[in-house]
């Protein structure tokens, strides 16, 4: 109410999902631990989307998953992640920033997870597109970090040439600690 009182707050959409899934397995004494033979598993999604002024858009995308054990009755612990909290910003034109936790769209599966903290700069037009970025996972604890939280650099460009031809290039160097390895970082 604040921010809108101040006119910076314009536009702002909620939105969201729920998934279930039923899942049923048989232990067949594989192993001497308990098994539950019935799991429900549950995810909310939530979605919140503002508009800041007429150049930036705040952006966040929030998961809970929780899993119940059918029989015996108890539930497991709920995993709450953040997929994406970030910030986008128009300089003027064809070219905005991006700076949060971002979607790194890969259709080679280079990346470990889709999902990194980052920067991003893109140039979009209607038939070419580039970007260049770097990531760090910055509020992962070094005893934590998954590769994807690693530090990385990026940059694709991508050109459409006729509606069923477009030719692209995806740069991607990282920095993999998660390994023990000393890579050279340029």
């Amino acid at each position: 109410r604040a921010l809108r009182g101040r006119g910076l707050l314009q536009h702002g959409v909620l939105g969201g999902r729920v998934d279930t899934m039923f899942e049923e397995r048989d232990n067949l004494d594989l192993d001497s631990s308990p098994s539950r033979e019935a799991d429900v598993q549950s995810t909310l999604r939530i979605d919140l989307s503002a508009q800041l002024g007429r150049r930036a858009v705040a952006y966040a995308k929030v998961d809970s998953t929780g899993t119940y054990g059918v029989t015996p009755s108890a539930s497991l612990p709920v995993d709450l992640q953040v997929k994406e909290a970030n910030l986008l910003m128009s300089l003027g034109g064809p070219v905005t920033l991006q700076a949060g936790r971002v979607r790194v769209r890969d259709s080679f599966e280079w990346y470990a997870d889709d999902y990194v903290d980052a920067a991003r700069l893109a140039f979009a037009t209607e038939r070419t597109r580039a970007e260049a970025g770097v990531s760090y996972g910055f509020a992962t604890p070094a005893a934590g970090r998954s590769r994807s939280d690693e530090r990385q650099a990026f940059a694709s460009v991508s050109h459409e040439f006729a509606r069923a031809l477009t030719v692209g290039v995806l740069m991607l160097a990282r920095d993999d600690r998660t390994r023990n390895e000393q890579p050279r970082w340029l």
